[in-house]
């Protein structure tokens, strides 16, 4: 598994971009962004050390729906390329456990954003 290095304010990918593996953050923090770069820009989530971003251009092999930047000097994620993630079923299934319930949490903060805004 490949370890990238990524500065302050470093672009790791830009929402619209296709790419299709996913980052384990192992150091350092990453923001995920909409519109990052615009005057509506908007930060959707902070993210740390052990934490995933990325699945669903994996999953799904279409473009990113934000953009993740990051946000301390010398952050380091792994990549997770398509390969390594089929390997997870037999060999790490505990981490497809944690990507599944990552994936649920943000469907549910979505659902919870649209019905606060259909009010």
């Amino acid at each position: 598994m490949e370890i990238k290095k990524f500065k302050k304010d470093e672009i790791i990918f830009k929402q619209d971009a296709y790419q299709d593996f996913m980052y384990d953050i192992r150091w350092g923090k990453v923001g995920i962004y909409e519109g990052y770069g615009t005057p509506e820009q908007r930060l959707l989530r902070e993210l740390g050390p052990e934490d995933l971003f990325g699945e669903m251009g994996l999953i799904e092999a279409r473009p990113r729906s934000a953009t993740a930047v990051s946000l301390e000097k010398d952050t380091q994620c792994a990549l997770i390329t398509r390969d390594d993630f089929e390997s997870y079923f037999s060999d790490k299934p505990a981490k497809v456990l944690v990507i599944m319930q990552r994936m649920s949490e943000r469907i549910r903060d979505l659902s919870n954003e649209v019905a606060r805004l259909s009010k």
